[in-house]
């Protein structure tokens, strides 16, 4: 009984949700793309998650991604193929809402929706970043990587002026390249914020920070030894 009970209103739940204005204008623009419905989309998916079940629902969030006081939204589509069903992350602007700005085009991959990324304590309310969007690739997991505006476009896992970052002992270059002129080095435990950046990729990302403690340098970091928050004791201690 109880089964039957959530299930519908779990229906319930997909059926009422009205997508924001902005990506039912989009929407007109795309024949053949519609929004992720989990009943009919994921019907031949042996294993797929029920992201209404878990609260990631609706499919879309909305916020002001591009900071220009105006809302956006960003959405998870689905479309139907010959080869089977596509899924896809796009976000639309009020600044501009004829554009279509794809964070993950139409592929077969599963996408089960979009979130806020947080950060869950034990002792107080949870910490949204209303900036870091999470397309989620799973449910249940913690695999998830989170996509931010930079002005031009998305970027995965991009780290902004407005984030607490740190650093050990790291050498700081004048371009963004380990073979070129070192302009200063930072201590074990270095608070330092980014300005700029280099790269679409996490991984091979650089970027440009001035310090906001110790001696006051600037110049260009490497993304792998920067670790975001104030605090680092951690890192004092694995060095």
């Amino acid at each position: 009984m109880y089964i039957l009970i959530f299930a519908l209103l779990s229906a319930v739940m997909v059926r009422a949700q009205n997508p924001p204005a902005l990506l039912q204008g989009a929407l007109k623009r795309m024949p053949g793309v519609t929004i992720l419905d989990p009943k009919i989309d994921f019907a031949g998916f042996a294993n797929a998650e029920d992201p209404v079940a878990a609260g990631y629902w609706p499919p879309w969030v909305s916020g002001d991604f591009d900071h220009d006081g105006k809302p956006d939204v960003v959405a998870v589509l689905t479309r139907r193929e010959s080869s089977g069903i596509q899924f896809a992350v796009l976000a639309v602007h009020s600044r501009n809402p004829e554009r279509m700005i794809w964070i993950s085009k139409m592929a077969p991959p599963i996408y089960y929706g979009v979130t806020f990324l947080q950060e869950n304590f034990s002792d107080r309310p949870p910490n949204i970043w209303k900036d870091r969007i999470l397309p989620l690739g799973c449910v249940s997991c913690d695999a998830n990587s989170w996509v931010r505006w930079t002005g031009r476009s998305y970027e995965w896992g991009l780290f902004s002026s407005s984030d607490e970052l740190v650093a050990g002992e790291q050498d700081i270059f004048s371009v963004p390249d380990e073979n070129a002129r070192v302009v200063g080095k930072s201590g074990k435990c270095t608070r330092m914020r980014a300005i700029d950046f280099r790269g679409s990729e996490p991984q091979t990302r650089w970027y440009l920070i001035e310090t906001i403690s110790g001696k006051r340098m600037k110049g260009w970091v490497p993304a792998s030894v920067l670790h975001e928050g104030s605090e680092c004791y951690w890192l004092l201690e694995s060095q």
